[in-house]
């Protein structure tokens, strides 16, 4: 695209960067619904997980 063309080689090109600053959707959220499982469970398929109420 034109409005990234850089003549100049010693300036990065308008629009583009580099390093870690990667904008990210993310979203946390606290829940009293959520149930952690043991490493020692037997996988009971009648345990429902969800992060919404039913």
């Amino acid at each position: 695209p034109p409005f990234l063309q850089n003549t100049d080689k010693s300036t990065p090109a308008k629009g583009i960067t580099s390093g870690a600053n990667i904008p990210m959707i993310t979203e946390l959220i606290n829940d009293t619904n959520v149930q952690f499982l043991d490493q020692d469970d037997d996988d009971d398929p009648n345990t429902e997980l969800y992060l919404t109420q039913p």
